[in-house]
This record gives C-alpha cells, sequence and structure tokens, in this order.
C-alpha cells in the first residue's frame, strides 16, 4: 500500500500531470460550493451586487479590479454563484501552480515543488474559508505569488519580459487590495539587500 502510494505521489507531482491534478481538484470544489452551497453570502453576495454596474471603486477599503472581474463572467453566464467562482476558482488554482514554479526555480525537484505548492490545503482560511468567504484578497494572493515568481524568474534569466511581468503583477496587485503596496516595497527592498537578486533587479529596465 506505501509502494502504491508513493508511486501515486511521483505521478502526480510530474510536470506534465501536476497542473491536471490541480485543475481536477479545483474543479471539484468549485462543484460543492456551487452545487451544495448555492445561496450567496459575506464577500461573494457583495460581489454578485456590485457587478451589476461598472465603476471606478466601490468601497474605500478595496480596489475595484476583483468586481471588474466579476462583471466580465457575469455578462457571460448570468449574474450568480457560478459568475464569481469563475473567478475565485481559477485565481485559486493558478494561485497553487504559481506556488508550484516557484518551488520549481527554488527547489529543481519535482515531488519538493508539488508538496509545496498543496501546503496552503493545510490551512483553513485558504483550503476552505476562501472557498466561501474572500473575493479581493483571494486576487491578492495570486498576485503577491506572482510578483515573487517574476522576481525569482529576473534573477535566473534577467528577460526584459519578465521585467513587464514584475511590473503589470504589481500594477494589478495594487488594483486588487491596497496592503499589496506593503507587500510589493518590502519584497523589491529585501530583494535590493541581496546580492544576486539586487545584480538582477537593480536595472533601468524596472
Amino acid at each position: 500500500m506505501t509502494d502504491l502510494l508513493s508511486r501515486a505521489g511521483e505521478k502526480i507531482a510530474g510536470r506534465h500531470v501536476f497542473p491536471w491534478f490541480i485543475a481536477i481538484l479545483l474543479t471539484a470544489i468549485l462543484g460543492l460550493r456551487v452545487f451544495l452551497f448555492p445561496g450567496m453570502g459575506g464577500d461573494d453576495g457583495e460581489q454578485l451586487v456590485f457587478s451589476q454596474f461598472f465603476d471606478w471603486g466601490y468601497q474605500p477599503r478595496n480596489p475595484p479590479l476583483y468586481t471588474w472581474l466579476v462583471i466580465i463572467t457575469s455578462s457571460i453566464v448570468g449574474p450568480s454563484a457560478f459568475a464569481v467562482g469563475l473567478v475565485k476558482f481559477p485565481l485559486l488554482a493558478a494561485t497553487y501552480l504559481m506556488l508550484w514554479r516557484c518551488a520549481l526555480i527554488i527547489l529543481d525537484d519535482d515531488r519538493l515543488a508539488a508538496t509545496a505548492a498543496l501546503m496552503p490545503l493545510a490551512l483553513f482560511y485558504v483550503a476552505w474559508d476562501s472557498v466561501h468567504g474572500y473575493s479581493h484578497s483571494v486576487l491578492a494572493m495570486f498576485l503577491y505569488v506572482a510578483v515573487v515568481f517574476f522576481v525569482l524568474k529576473i534573477e535566473r534569466y534577467g528577460r526584459t519580459w519578465d521585467f513587464v511581468f514584475l511590473g503589470l503583477a504589481i500594477g494589478a496587485g495594487l488594483l486588487a487590495k491596497y496592503v499589496f503596496v506593503l507587500f510589493a516595497v518590502a519584497l523589491l527592498g529585501a530583494a535590493v539587500l541581496t546580492p544576486p537578486l539586487r545584480r538582477a533587479l537593480v536595472n533601468r529596465r524596472l
């Protein structure tokens, strides 16, 4: 039995299989959310109301990017829990996959990278509470990881496109959650204090 589980783990951790595993896992959780918990409340219900009209801002405590994304999905499938899910669950899946990509760069080990990417599933607020309650925080979480990923890519490859994507990720993060600015300043400040990252980042392309 242990050997069977070990082989299954190796298979799931494979670079061609793991993205499909994440896609299937999050699709299953989306199904549970829509069909077993069809009611709307908290952030999800709030976003469904706000998405009925376009505006440059909806409430003082959060920027509008998440609501704009819900407006797009609502225009396709109609205002429903599914429309909100079509924003939230791809973002959750993308967060796990971006963590996986970061771990592959740092660890260069398929099994360790897959394990690192799945660690948020051990956190109740990420694994389940976000399924019901969070909106802007889910988008910000993805963009936090995306910024780390592009910083790692710049340190590894130093390509111009990585600087462009880093700038886009930071800009989107500022439209996702105001507190994102503290993260960006802290991360880039720490990177500049690290010699290999400083050599890569202190560049006119930044």
